[in-house]
């Protein structure tokens, strides 16, 4: 018996806008939406601007004009 499964990869993004910024300075955000493999997982690519090097650059984000509350920092270096 031959069986035939077909995968959808469409990918779904997000409604509202989203904005990134890595060391006060907006990043450009290349995708944001759900991944396509996993159910109600979102994923954001982001390009980081050109900041100085930092072991804890803070990085805040809104979607849809509302800040994430959350303390985030990313190690960037030159």
């Amino acid at each position: 018996m031959n069986r035939t499964v077909f995968l959808s990869l469409a990918m779904v993004f997000t409604l509202a806008p989203f904005t990134v910024s890595i060391g006060g300075t907006q990043a450009k955000v290349t995708y944001d939406g759900q991944t396509p493999t996993f159910v109600g997982l979102y994923q954001f690519n982001v390009v980081i601007p050109n900041i100085a090097a930092s072991n804890a650059a803070p990085v805040t984000f809104s979607l849809g004009g509302v800040s994430g509350t959350q303390t985030l920092s990313l190690a960037v270096g030159n």
